[in-house]
């Protein structure tokens, strides 16, 4: 073998051709790389964790999308029932008052009469109450119930009226009536 000669070397230096000015162009622009992380694993560490990043904040998102909606919507359904509560009450009302046939004001006008039912049935359409058969779905019941109590110049005529609808009691109403005896 051969000794190998003081001219010789055995790595050879890649930079010896270029210039100082070249090599630390070179040199900066590598430690740059390095620095920003495009040429390690580092780098593409950094940049799988963008992807990542984006479907974390996509999962967030849909997360209070799906919160907001379940809230508007509770809302819209709890502002339906109210409305239509209110609608129930506001029927209940009308029909213990003055529109069927054993309301207060049928009562008021003629307490004796022995003809009006107990129980009336009725339904709304097109915005007028008509009277429904019973086993109709959703109808308005308007009961009515008197009692007499007789006095000596007459007899007074109680009458307790309830409205109920699907079994919910809408709207009580208490009303009397006095019916004098006719002296000859």
């Amino acid at each position: 073998m051969e000794k190998p000669s003081a001219s010789m070397s055995y790595v050879e230096d890649p930079y010896e051709s270029v210039e100082r000015e070249e090599f630390e162009d070179r040199l900066s622009r590598s430690v740059n790389k390095r620095h920003l992380g495009e040429d390690s694993a580092a780098g593409r560490d950094q940049q799988a964790w963008h992807g990542s990043a984006f479907v974390l904040e996509a999962v967030i998102l849909l997360f209070f999308i799906s919160i907001s909606l379940a809230i508007i919507t509770n809302l819209f359904g709890t502002s339906h029932q109210t409305g239509q509560d209110a609608n129930d009450l506001t029927h209940g009302l009308i029909l213990a008052t003055t529109e069927s046939v054993n309301g207060a004001e049928a009562f008021a006008a003629n307490p004796t009469d022995t003809q009006a039912p107990e129980v009336a049935y009725y339904q709304v359409d097109e915005g007028r109450f008509i009277q429904a058969p019973i086993y109709t779905s959703g109808v308005y019941v308007v009961r009515r119930t008197v009692t007499t109590e007789n006095t000596d110049a007459g007899t007074l005529y109680k009458a307790h009226i309830e409205v109920s609808r699907f079994d919910n009691k809408l709207y009580e109403l208490d009303t009397k009536a006095y019916v004098s005896e006719r002296r000859s």
